[in-house]
């Protein structure tokens, strides 16, 4: 009688040729079924598992070899038989190897783990979504948390900048950046609060305003946001009074005369400063140390910070000069009149002289335009021939220069911008799109590569048709969308790395909005025909026509059974 220890020997040798039976690649079973055939004629345990591993070493070597020719075989067609030989004419069997198709998705694949291949999927989904605001609330109040944890003064000043919350939480942020570094007491200039009711009324902080005029006591700005100050305290209290009669500068001048001394200060100060370097400066060092790398953060801190209000107080002190100099003209007093229409013209020029503002390219243009044409005449009756001509010279120089800047803008924002915005947001769409399609036809076809050829329907020809073509496609799109992204992603990259200047703002823009702009013509066809009138139209056509097209099919059949 054997012993035990044969016995297990040799049910283990079986237990082994049965496995690799099983996992022998079906074109060359017959080989596993020969080797398990031999076992039985094998004597002893030994010799007996010396032959199975043999086995399992050999299958370990077919497999190998399946696979390479795998590679060379279209997806979901086994090696051999009718369905191989099928496939090199077929249209229901796909027909580009194995191994064209993985090299497609792989080099696709790569592309969309680069970061701006990632960037840019996300922003067109943003874009369709029209959400500007989703990725930067989540980096806000990131940092804001960090800025409570650590709290680092620069930290601190960006998050009182960002954050468009709490009011008090703003200022504390504020106050403990200054107090922890001085330097940063121009932030002050740029925090606005939220004021409610009326969500018109973005006051600064008249403590912080205060503050800022001891930091830098010659800054024309200092001055003009203390105006700034006077004339939204009186316009709040107008709107509480239910906005009774007319609001404008002579009511506030009228109730506090401290606002035209102010703006008067402002226009003799030496020195302009908007301190928008300085803000691009922390910026770009919180988004160097935390790596953010979308410029969504920078343009909606310059938002935030309000600058048209402190332009408001600038374009109407400017208009209450051009009155008083009308009406010093119309008595005749041409001296006053002239130093009067000056006063715009020597400020718009001391701004663009000494600060890199990045204003809007026809405001300070604009001021000096509308001077110089109230200027020129006064010269002319003057009998200051040479400054006249002078004058006459540097108006036309402002015209050509806001020509130019309307020419730039219009072809910037109309047509460039517009379709780069069509591009990012459609190859984001199509991309996951392309991916889900493709993942479907590749299990479809595994799924049903047993099938005999007569049972394929259309079905089996679209998912072929669709791994043949998809992967390709999928490719085109993720070249396509990293090269539409890589100007948007230089130029912001161009303006972090440069020197802040009065384009800085506008390359940001160009970068951070063009994904979500849109040609003109598109947004006149969405305007008329995407509502919901035309989409009900849409539908009740669609419905209509596949009704139709069922009863036409059931006559048709009937007919054909009846005959």
């Amino acid at each position: 009688m054997r012993s035990n220890h044969v016995l297990a020997g040799e049910r283990l040798a079986a237990w082994l040729a049965r496995a690799v039976v099983h996992l022998w690649p079906g074109e060359s079973r017959h080989w596993g079924l020969a080797l398990e055939a031999e076992l039985t004629e094998i004597e002893g345990p030994s010799a007996s598992l010396r032959w199975a591993i043999g086995g399992v070493m050999l299958l370990t070597r077919t497999w190998w070899n399946h696979l390479m020719r795998s590679w060379l075989r279209p997806a979901g067609v086994p090696e051999g038989g009718p369905l191989a030989e099928f496939a090199k004419n077929a249209t229901r069997v796909p027909r580009t190897p194995l191994f064209v198709t993985a090299l497609l998705l792989l080099a696709s694949v790569g592309l969309l783990l680069t970061s701006d291949s990632r960037q840019a999927l996300s922003t067109g989904f943003h874009a369709w979504r029209e959400d500007e605001s989703g990725q930067y609330n989540k980096q806000v109040l990131k940092l804001r948390e960090e800025a409570k944890r650590t709290q680092d003064p620069q930290l601190l000043a960006f998050s009182a900048l960002a954050f468009s919350g709490d009011n008090n939480e703003r200022l504390n942020f504020a106050k403990e950046a200054v107090r922890r570094d001085p330097s940063l007491a121009w932030i002050y200039s740029k925090i606005r609060l939220n004021e409610n009711p009326c969500c018109m009324l973005h006051p600064l902080d008249e403590q912080g305003i205060v503050a800022l005029q001891k930091w830098d006591p010659e800054n024309s700005l200092t001055r003009i946001l203390a105006a700034d100050v006077i004339f939204e305290r009186i316009e709040k209290a107008w709107y509480d009074e239910g906005m009774q009669r007319t609001f404008n500068v002579d009511k506030v001048t009228q109730q506090d005369p401290n606002w035209l001394a102010a703006m008067n200060s402002a226009f003799r100060a030496p020195k302009f400063d908007s301190y928008q370097a300085q803000e691009f400066a922390l910026y770009r060092d919180i988004a160097y140390r935390y790596d953010i790398r979308g410029g969504d953060l920078v343009l909606r801190i310059f938002w935030n910070s309000g600058e048209w209000q402190s332009q408001r107080q600038i374009s109407l002190y400017n208009q209450l000069l051009w009155d008083n100099g009308d009406a010093a003209l119309a008595k005749g007093k041409l001296d006053d009149a002239a130093a009067l229409y000056r006063g715009p013209l020597i400020f718009a020029e001391q701004v663009l002289g000494q600060d890199q503002t990045a204003n809007d390219p026809f405001e300070l243009p604009f001021v000096k335009r509308t001077s110089y044409q109230k200027l020129i005449p006064v010269l002319e009756k003057m009998g200051r021939k040479d400054e006249e001509s002078l004058a006459q010279f540097q108006l036309q120089s402002v015209e050509t220069e806001l020509q130019t800047a309307s020419t730039a803008r219009r072809w910037r924002w109309l047509d460039a911008d517009g379709w780069t915005g069509l591009a990012i947001r459609s190859l984001a769409l199509a991309i996951p799109v392309l991916g889900f399609l493709i993942l479907i036809c590749l299990g479809f076809l595994f799924l049903g590569r047993s099938k005999d050829l007569n049972s394929r329907g259309p079905s089996f020809a679209f998912a072929s048709w669709g791994i043949d073509c998809a992967p390709l496609i999928l490719l085109t799109a993720c070249i396509g969308i990293f090269a539409v992204w890589q100007p948007l992603a230089l130029s912001y990259s161009k303006a972090m790395s440069s020197p802040w200047n009065s384009s800085t703002l506008n390359d940001l823009m160009d970068a951070v909005l063009s994904p979500y702009a849109m040609p003109a013509s598109y947004n006149t066809f969405s305007e008329n025909y995407l509502n919901a009138y035309h989409f009900w139209v849409a539908a009740v056509v669609g419905l209509s026509m596949i009704a139709f097209y069922i009863m036409l099919r059931d006559i048709l059949r009937r007919r054909l059974k009846a005959s």
